[in-house]
């Protein structure tokens, strides 16, 4: 069959084409962004409170070690960390307590091979959810940036789609790279990882959220009832006072 030069048929393999090519550039360019924002290797989220080059702020050099083992979209989790987190971390110095947001819950890790996947308590949104937290984490130039994150993003956790990519923004940080780690599996090592400090606790946490202070779980009810009076308590108990922004 003879083809005629400018015929439709050419025009629409020549369309077909250029579409396709398209989408493999930018396929490329958003795997190489999650990969390289991402690294392989799970470092524990130990995040500085201030980079280190800051001046002139007041810095209390014994902070308190606060874990917060929380799901993405559970209601008692948002609670606590709208209520009683975020308004002690913006009370107290940059640099009294060390925050260590663990976004896991009750999910369950499943491995086979090197195949990982996740199923999560309140389903395969909060999976995503999680992922989303983690990615923000992991972007987060310092624990002022990551808490104010997730504090927007459980605050909003019943809308979280139509939020997130706001949230991101008010934190400054990228939301395109966010968007596509959450949709990825780049991010997968830091929620495994995430599991397996949930599932280490000591009693098992039973109720999500689950607070450490300096590693005890002791005093749950008092966290979730005046969370700045408690680490103020566990500061002084260490440092022989306490920080501005305390009760007195």
């Amino acid at each position: 069959m003879k083809v005629i030069t400018g015929s439709p048929l050419l025009k629409l393999v020549a369309a077909v084409f250029v579409v396709l090519a398209f989408w493999l550039m930018i396929k490329y360019m958003t795997w190489e962004e999650d990969t390289m924002a991402l690294p392989d290797t799970f470092v524990r989220p130990i995040i500085p409170a201030v980079p280190e080059d800051d001046e002139g702020i007041e810095r209390t050099g014994h902070p308190v070690q606060v874990e917060v083992f929380y799901e993405a979209l559970c209601p008692d989790s948002m609670n606590y960390i709208v209520d009683q987190l975020a308004p002690a971390v913006a009370k107290l110095p940059v640099d009294a307590l060390n925050v260590i947001l663990v976004p896991y819950g009750k999910a369950k890790t499943y491995q086979r091979g090197s195949k990982v996947t996740f199923s999560c308590q309140h389903g395969p949104e909060e999976c995503w959810a999680n992922k989303l937290h983690a990615c923000g984490i992991r972007q987060a130039a310092n624990q002022t940036v990551s808490v104010q994150f997730v504090t927007c993003l459980m605050r909003h956790y019943r809308r979280l789609r139509l939020r997130a990519q706001q949230c991101a923004e008010d934190s400054r940080l990228p939301w395109v790279q966010l968007s596509a780690c959450a949709a990825g599996s780049a991010i997968d090592p830091d929620i495994v990882r995430y599991g397996e400090m949930t599932q280490a606790l000591r009693p098992p946490a039973h109720f999500i959220p689950t607070i450490t202070v300096d590693q005890s779980q002791d005093g749950q009810a008092a966290m979730f009832g005046n969370f700045l009076s408690f680490v103020c308590k566990a500061y002084e108990a260490r440092s022989g006072k306490k920080p501005t922004g305390c009760p007195k």
